[in-house]
């Protein structure tokens, strides 16, 4: 979490991504898990708003990284979803 972040109320939201069966469409299981934080110090980043996210909608199940066969060779793997 940033020092400088503007005062005021956060929800932050992260989640585990099981692939085991994502092979297919639809077939990653998503265990979202979220806490709200009250940040209470004066500072003066705001969050760009590329730094946002709604839900549904950050994930597609075309996404590289949701519908991927995880059993097969990997070199590299995109991580799908908003940027850290």
């Amino acid at each position: 979490i940033p020092s400088d972040l503007v005062a005021g109320q956060y929800l932050v939201r992260h989640e585990f991504i099981a692939l085991h069966s994502a092979e297919v469409y639809s077939g990653a299981q998503f265990y979202p898990m979220c806490f709200q934080i009250q940040i209470d110090d004066s500072g003066d980043l705001e969050p760009e708003t590329s730094d946002l996210a709604a839900f549904p909608g950050v994930y597609q199940g075309s996404d590289p990284g949701i519908t991927i066969d995880i059993y097969e060779t990997i070199t590299n793997y995109i991580i799908s979803g908003p940027e850290l």
